[in-house]
């Protein structure tokens, strides 16, 4: 059993109890590729608490504003950001939610957002953060 400190639980290091207090989120690692004209895939792997969402959110309104990869495409194809949350270890509300205003942010400059990774953790999944993505359920691929 991890032993417990004024600040909260710790764990012990290298068998030597007491240094470092636990933390819950590990630095999320974001990737994006451009898999064809028009298209922007973002990788999210890690935790996705609200300090990482925060990091997420900085990158999907800058690729929002400045990628010219999502110019161009196809005639009469929509252009597409889509994250993939498969590597995602563990979800927070407060990480998730950046999906809503991404989502919001891309339909004003005529991108469409789609989530992908998720469909089939949904079972394991807690109810708060089933509800969050249901929220974005139009932008989910599965």
């Amino acid at each position: 059993m991890d032993p417990v400190g004024p600040d909260g639980p710790t764990r012990a290091r290298t068998g030597v109890e007491g240094a470092e207090p636990m933390t819950s989120a590990l630095p999320v690692q974001l990737s994006v590729e451009v898999p064809g004209s028009g298209t922007v895939l973002v990788r999210v792997a890690g935790d996705l608490d609200a300090g990482n969402g925060t990091r997420l959110l900085r990158l999907l309104d800058d690729l929002l504003r400045d990628s010219s990869a999502l110019v161009g495409g196809p005639a009469g194809n929509r252009r597409r950001l889509v994250v993939d949350l498969r590597d995602v270890r563990s979800f927070e509300c407060r990480g998730l939610d950046v999906l809503r205003h991404a989502r919001h942010r891309a339909a004003t400059v005529g991108v469409d957002l789609v989530v992908d990774g998720v469909e089939d953790r949904r079972p394991v999944l807690p109810g708060r953060v089933l509800a969050l993505l249901d929220s974005v359920a139009p932008a989910l691929a599965g």
